[in-house]
């Protein structure tokens, strides 16, 4: 069982949601978003859809490829080894590579239906409208404005509030009122507040009979119930990530660290397969020019990483040895921080934040003291509890640097 997140779909151009550089962090910024899940909640939608698709053309999948990643799901199943791909993206990729054996699990930009009337349709007939940052309208209601769409220019707290910019023409009887559904055209994509496709719960109750390895892929396992998988299986079943960070909050048997592409390239050499992608140096793992960049896990770190741990004063500053799990195997790209060393060796507690009203249980100071980053909480990521009166002296370290 393949478990895919938008970790693999990276390289190909398609942004991800939680890093700092991510469709959230974007949205943030771009939007002005209290909470970036907001674009891609249901009611939000509903109240708001020009908000969606004035963004909806940076996730749509109009011209991008898949990755190595993709093209090893698909060699998988040639083999005869893939019992299901479950896939987080909604890039719809998986189809393009061929993969026939695979489940949206959030649902895909490939249809779309009408939230008034429930008329579905092609999502490539909703291609104009998110290309032009336009509102799909749905022929059937004929809800549509006379005119053009317009891209709604208020802020998002205006839009929630219900306020108007003096002077704006926002308010026109052709716009339609805020808070009467619409006929309008969303893209089958599962948004927050909506249930998952009733196959996901047919496909996981049968495909646990039959599982004997769990192989989850770019994903950091946020948000539920997909991340739930883990504890559908039965716990004889091993179970690997390969992600560029740490999975802290789920107790995986190895962790594989590092560029995904590379280490499924590194994987179907060490199984004899051969893996073909454009992407790999010479076309396949069995090209001279990718056997002599002899792709492997870097060596691993057999003495402990020292790092300077204080308390409220410097005075209490003691010397922690911390040493790498010896089932984290790193490739160029993984990013291991001292935070994830303390985690891992149980010097501090781990927890996952299931919502954003976990966030208001921290304060200023557990940024100032380096307990967290800005990107945790963005990300709404696990963070580090009690350990409030611990700080990683940077200087003293450089286990906060990329592993290349």
């Amino acid at each position: 069982m393949v478990l895919t997140g938008a970790g693999v779909s990276v390289s190909c151009g398609i942004p991800d949601f939680r890093s700092p550089t991510g469709i959230y962090t974007r949205l943030n910024e771009e939007f002005g978003l209290d909470d970036p899940q907001q674009m891609f909640d249901i009611e939000f939608f509903r109240e708001t859809p020009e908000l969606f698709y004035s963004f909806a053309r940076e996730l749509y999948p109009y011209n991008f490829t898949p990755a190595p990643s993709h093209a090893f799901v698909k060699l998988l199943e040639t083999k005869n080894k893939l019992l299901r791909n479950y896939t987080q993206n909604i890039d719809t990729l998986e189809y393009v590579q061929g993969i026939e054996r695979v489940l949206n699990c959030h649902g895909s930009f490939a249809t779309a239906t009408c939230i008034k009337c429930g008329f579905k349709c092609d999502g490539k007939d909703l291609e104009p409208d998110i290309m032009s940052k336009q509102i799909a309208y749905c022929p059937q209601c004929n809800d549509r404005p006379k005119g053009p769409s317009k891209v709604d220019t208020r802020s998002a707290t205006e839009i929630l509030l219900g306020e108007v910019h003096a002077g704006s023409d926002d308010d026109d009887d052709d716009d339609g009122e805020y808070g009467v559904v619409r006929g309008i055209m969303k893209p089958d994509i599962t948004f927050f507040g909506e249930k998952l496709p009733d196959q996901f719960d047919e496909a996981l109750l049968a495909d646990r009979e039959h599982v004997d390895l769990l192989l989850v892929m770019g994903s950091s396992l946020k948000v539920a119930p997909v991340s739930d998988i883990m504890g559908h299986l039965p716990h004889t079943v091993p179970q690997i990530v390969i992600n560029k960070t740490p999975i802290l909050h789920f107790n995986f048997d190895v962790q594989l660290l590092g560029n995904a592409d590379d280490i499924v390239a590194y994987l179907a050499r060490r199984c004899g397969w051969e893996l073909h992608h454009e992407r790999i140096p010479g076309g396949s793992t069995e090209s001279p020019e990718f056997l002599s960049q002899g792709i492997e896990p870097v060596d691993h770190p057999h003495s402990p990483v020292t790092i300077a741990v204080r308390g409220a004063s410097d005075d209490d500053a003691v010397e922690k040895p911390l040493v790498v799990p010896e089932h984290w195997h790193m490739f160029p790209g993984a990013i291991v921080t001292a935070k994830d060393l303390l985690v891992a060796t149980g010097e501090a507690k781990v927890r996952l934040a299931v919502d954003s009203s976990d966030e208001d249980d921290l304060s200023d100071d557990d940024l100032s003291d380096g307990n967290l980053s800005d990107d945790d909480l963005n990300e709404n990521e696990s963070v580090v509890e009690d350990i409030e009166d611990l700080e990683i002296d940077a200087a003293a370290t450089d286990t906060n640097d990329t592993c290349q």
